[in-house]
């Protein structure tokens, strides 16, 4: 019994200690605890503040970043702006231009119609140009065989005459008859007033050259149109042929002169016993008519003046004449200031 009750005693005193104990632990705890808490929230207000701080100063971060993205924007918004008027002015010059190119186009197509137009014109001109070229080379040959023929009918008609003709130079158109020894010349005309007033104007030419000159009418009608030289030929049994060399080169010169001056000529030959080496004889017959002449003989008959006139360059020259002179067959005589005859 009395140790049941030292053991309830022993069991008090330990349930005492235990709740001191634990009474101390408590305060300990509370102690602990409240320090703990203060520090908690010492440290907690410290972060918060901090943290307040750091935010305070992004929220300023983030004004100043929204003040420039405002700004930003607003510039934006007013590059927006006029991005879209010119946009807008784009635009409108863009319709614009389709109507200028509508416009255009249809210019175009007018043009290439009126150019087509003109082309057809052009065209049809063209036509009537060649036409009227056509027409008028014609007119021009018929104009120009016209005037060849009545040059031929003027020639046809008018006399033959040859003017002495000296040229500024000094020269005349006879020197090419000159300087060819003491020459004597027969001419015979046929009863013919203008073959007598040839052979009266070939009288003066020749006795300007220096010839001896002998006229004597001719009763021959069978005469050859025209002029007719007379060249020497030797018998047969001559064996000397420079009388007749010379002979024929004095009448191919004489030739060449008379055929130079568009004088039809032609020649023939005479035996030694009736002409000299130096002798010549000329017959003048009728004048020929080239207008009436077969086309083929005024065609060799040009070739051959135009063959022969390189041996009688003084015939018709291409150069100034200071005055001309003529006797017709009565004698008369005519003189004539420079001209191009």
């Amino acid at each position: 019994m009395v140790t049941r009750a030292m053991t309830t005693q022993d069991l008090q005193s330990a349930l005492n200690v235990a709740i001191k104990r634990d009474n101390a632990l408590f305060v300990v705890y509370i102690v602990v605890l409240v320090v703990f808490t203060y520090a908690l929230r010492w440290s907690g207000n410290k972060v918060q503040s901090q943290a307040k701080a750091l935010a305070t100063a992004e929220i300023e971060i983030a004004k100043g970043d929204a003040a420039k993205a405002n700004q930003q924007t607003e510039q934006l918004r007013i590059d927006l702006i006029t991005e879209t008027g010119k946009v807008a002015t784009l635009q409108l010059d863009a319709a614009n231009a389709e109507k200028d190119v509508a416009r255009l186009q249809e210019d175009a197509a007018n043009a290439k119609a009126g150019q087509q137009k003109v082309e057809i014109q052009l065209a049809n001109a063209q036509v009537q140009v060649a036409d009227a070229n056509r027409q008028a080379e014609e007119a021009r040959k018929t104009a120009e065989a016209e005037h060849l023929a009545r040059l031929e009918m003027e020639k046809t008609l008018a006399p033959r005459e040859i003017w002495l003709k000296t040229y500024e130079d000094g020269t005349t158109n006879v020197d090419d008859l000159k300087n060819k020894g003491r020459i004597k010349v027969l001419i015979e005309f046929i009863p013919d007033f203008e073959a007598a007033r040839t052979a009266k104007n070939l009288d003066f030419l020749f006795a300007q050259s220096g010839w001896e000159v002998t006229l004597r009418p001719s009763s021959d009608f069978s005469t050859q149109d025209g002029v007719t030289i007379k060249r020497l030929i030797l018998h047969g049994d001559s064996t000397d042929f420079r009388p007749e060399e010379k002979s024929g080169m004095l009448s191919f010169t004489l030739k060449a002169w008379l055929m130079s001056n568009d004088w039809e000529t032609h020649e023939a030959t005479i035996e030694q016993a009736e002409l000299s080496e130096n002798d010549i004889a000329i017959v003048v017959g009728l004048k020929p008519s080239p207008y009436f002449q077969p086309k083929q003989f005024k065609e060799n008959n040009k070739r051959e003046i135009d063959g022969l006139r390189e041996f009688a360059p003084n015939a018709n020259p291409d150069k100034p004449i200071k005055n001309l002179f003529f006797i017709d067959a009565g004698g008369r005589e005519s003189s004539l200031p420079g001209s191009n005859r």
